[in-house]
């Protein structure tokens, strides 16, 4: 990319980023509240339960993947078929 793309990108950028700043500061006036629960997210997450609270949940046991689905030759060519039906019935279809 030339740098003058790359300005132009970068002003563009820089003018939306204000436009966002300004329209997140108009939400943040009419829903107070709002910020005051965004301050409370931002804050550090609570302490991990101790041993002493009481017994920690159950972990959850990992679960195995699903074994690959083989298709037979003939499931293969059949679906090869189908489809080669199709585009020939399209290309009647166009001319």
């Amino acid at each position: 990319m030339s740098n003058t793309m790359h300005d132009y990108a970068q002003r563009g950028a820089a003018a939306r980023l204000t436009e966002i700043e300004t329209e997140a500061a108009a939400i943040r006036r009419a829903f107070p509240e709002l910020e005051a629960k965004s301050r409370k997210s931002r804050q550090a997450p609570a302490k991990a339960p101790s041993a002493a609270s009481g017994p920690r949940p159950a972990t959850l046991a990992p679960v195995a993947p699903k074994p690959k689905r083989k298709m037979s030759v003939a499931a293969r060519r059949a679906i090869s078929q189908a489809q080669k039906n199709r585009w020939a019935a399209q290309r009647a279809a166009a001319e």
